[in-house]
């Protein structure tokens, strides 16, 4: 057996080995946790979507109105101010204004519009 074929056999059984500890970690001890319920389906994250929530321009929109965002505070709003305008509402993450995990939660909450040019 060469070192290549070697080498590969066992990075594959390391990670067969480190799969099943990851796995056996990941389980839960339900006599530990005790009586404890799942969350009712009335109760609502302070993220959850809201139909009635209007979409926010992110090239258009005023400082109060970037603030009602979730993970948006006063310091990203004022980034998201001088950063405009904004092609996509992708660029918020490209240039480094909000993470990824904060842009998937407020994707659908916001559009950049462009400013149409008029017709001649």
């Amino acid at each position: 057996m060469n070192y290549r074929s070697l080498r590969w056999a066992l990075l594959a059984a390391a990670f067969a080995c480190a799969g099943s500890s990851f796995a056996a970690d990941s389980l839960v001890d339900t006599k530990a946790v005790g009586n404890a319920s799942a969350p009712s389906p009335k109760a609502k994250s302070k993220y959850a979507s809201d139909p009635k929530q209007k979409v926010v321009d992110i090239n258009g929109a005023s400082k109060q109105e970037l603030m009602k965002l979730p993970y948006v505070d006063e310091a990203t709003a004022d980034k998201i101010i001088e950063g405009r305008p904004f092609l996509s509402k992708a660029h918020l993450v490209s240039r480094k204004i909000i993470g990824a995990g904060p842009y998937q939660v407020i994707a659908k909450r916001i559009i950049a519009r462009q400013e149409s040019k008029p017709k001649k």
